[in-house]
């Protein structure tokens, strides 16, 4: 059995659901919007052998989910979100320690093969570890500077005088400033760094055509969405799955660079967005282990669901 941890409304889960059901896979899909407090594991180790028990969860409408442990192979994270409970609310009623961790903790107790695990979902997420492994795999990066301070914030901004500056918080959160991936001057960058505010990464903008690249498993499809829009924040609202792009081949070492990236993140599958300059070279900007696919897939006619699918069935099969 497969365990899709995701929203029951989320389109992308659904589409790899009924691609794994299709393929002959069984399939467990917890709802992390309907959790609530009471998580109850049963579980017993044996010398040798996997843990048999059970993962019960209760839904906010008081139903139960049962899980056998003993039939679980294969887990996919497709989301990190987890519902927030205040501390007077009865559905944490009996719950010895944040439900959230527990529920975290409950995965990664099964003795799986998670195509994205919860911790390195998180893990991801974080700037300067994701940097640092870009590096390590080969990747280049625009010229960025972390800081609070005014006066390196200014000396950065005029030394990119000519290209301009892209500005975001140092903390990926799932709230967008007002100057997100907008191209900054001189002037709005010193309106922003506030020496008692929080750090912020500045980037140096690169002129050049975005690509997303999509990752799963073994497999690697690429996709060119064009040159850069003047106002990076415009790609944002429209959202990538919405802008016409069409599938394209990457050099040899690039796509070896990005899937030792996403496979030393502890990942399976994950979309990495680089730049491609005009003199040709390839820019690691972003990875998105949970970026969504079903538009892209459409104007691009890359196989990207199959993909997705092909590599949690070979996760099966290597686990029997």
């Amino acid at each position: 059995m497969i365990l899709l941890v995701a929203p029951p409304d989320d389109r992308h889960a659904a589409a790899v659901a009924a691609g794994l059901t299709a393929r002959g896979e069984r399939v467990a899909l917890i709802d992390v919007r309907n959790l609530t407090a009471q998580i109850g594991v049963e579980a017993e180790f044996r010398p040798g052998h996997r843990p048999g028990g059970s993962l019960t969860v209760t839904r906010v409408d008081g139903a139960e989910q049962r899980i056998d442990l003993a039939d679980i192979s294969v887990g996919w994270w497709r989301r990190t979100w987890i519902p927030f409970l205040g501390a007077d609310d009865p559905r944490l009623f009996g719950a010895p320690v944040d439900f959230g961790e527990a529920f975290i903790s409950a995965l990664e107790g099964l003795d799986i093969s998670w195509a994205n695990d919860p911790v390195s979902v998180d893990l991801a997420q974080r700037r300067t570890r994701l940097w640092s492994a870009a590096r390590r795999a080969g990747l280049t990066m625009p010229h960025t500077l972390i800081t609070r301070d005014p006066a390196a914030a200014h000396r950065f901004a005029v030394q990119n005088l000519r290209t301009g500056i892209v500005c975001r918080p140092l903390t990926k959160t799932g709230i967008e400033w007002p100057t997100q991936d907008r191209i900054l001057g001189v002037s709005a960058v010193d309106d922003l760094v506030d020496p008692d505010g929080p750090e912020v990464v500045l980037r140096a903008f690169v002129a050049g055509a975005d690509l997303r690249v999509w990752v799963a498993g073994d497999a690697v499809h690429a996709i060119e969405h064009g040159a850069t829009p003047v106002d990076e924040a415009a790609r944002l609202a429209a959202g990538d799955e919405s802008r016409p792009g069409t599938a394209v081949d990457l050099p040899v070492e690039v796509v070896d660079a990005v899937r030792t990236l996403v496979t030393s993140l502890g990942l399976g599958h994950a979309a990495v967005d680089l730049r491609r300059t005009r003199a040709g070279e390839h820019l690691f900007l972003d990875l998105d282990p949970m970026a969504s696919w079903l538009g892209a897939e459409q104007v691009s006619g890359l196989p990207l669901t199959a993909a997705i699918v092909d590599d949690l069935v070979q996760r099966v099969a290597a686990r029997v």
